[in-house]
């Protein structure tokens, strides 16, 4: 199930937080290395003590460098080492969803899914993300995942990618004839996310994808349904 929470940014969220029972684990999911939102991971911590991990697709290997001149797999292993960074700062665990940034895209089709119109597929393939994606989930076991990326959107082609991907690798982390193995050749057991909390989608997309998503609350996380603060 999709959940949505309201646009008033990280505060809100952190209200939906404060009221959820028995919150242990949290698992981020992003993109690219400046995908996460560092002041969530820090409240959920340093504050409330919960463990955090973040899960990034790709090392951002493929974007711009305005401040120096590393490119490509230099440029991947200078963010890497940024994300170790914040890592410190806000004492999350860093994993790696084992995607690489092949750079700016503008579609869905190219990325990930592929088009049958051309006969050609997506850059990412959906089985070998699929199975990372839901090894990640059921190896941490988080009670609440979050993304900054959702699957409608509008954004650029790796970041739709990624948001389909999350809801696609939940259910293959819940589903008991999928079987993923540890490093150490054991089998992972079964294991459904409570909740996934993703940024607020606009209007025009909550009209064009009406039975895809749910608002959560109806003015804001002060006032939230009980549906969505069941971590049953």
């Amino acid at each position: 199930e999709l959940k949505v929470a309201p646009d008033k940014g990280v505060t809100d969220t952190i209200n939906y937080v404060n009221q959820l029972d028995d919150l242990q684990t949290v698992l981020y999911i992003g993109a690219h290395p400046d995908d996460e939102s560092n002041s969530l991971l820090v409240y959920l911590n340093r504050k409330l003590g919960i463990d955090c991990i973040y899960a990034v697709a790709n090392w951002g290997e493929g974007g711009d460098n305005a401040i120096g001149s590393e490119l490509y797999g230099a440029l991947g292993a200078l963010r890497s080492r940024e994300l170790e960074s914040s890592r410190a700062f806000d004492s999350s665990q860093q994993m790696y969803l084992g995607a690489y940034d092949f750079g700016y895209s503008v579609s869905l089709r190219e990325s990930l899914l592929g088009d049958s119109e051309t006969n050609s597929d997506g850059i990412y393939v959906i089985d070998v993300l699929g199975y990372n994606f839901a090894k990640v989930i059921r190896s941490v076991r988080p009670d609440v995942l979050f993304s900054s990326h959702k699957a409608p959107n509008t954004d650029h082609g790796q970041h739709r990618a990624i948001g389909w991907m999350v809801e696609y690798g939940i259910d293959l982390a819940a589903d008991p004839s999928y079987v993923i193995y540890d490093d150490n050749g054991n089998e992972l057991a079964p294991f459904q996310v409570k909740k996934f909390y993703t940024r607020p989608f606009s209007s025009r997309q909550i009209d064009a994808y009406p039975d895809q998503i749910t608002s959560v609350g109806t003015a804001s996380s002060l006032n939230p349904v009980d549906a969505d603060l069941n971590m049953d």
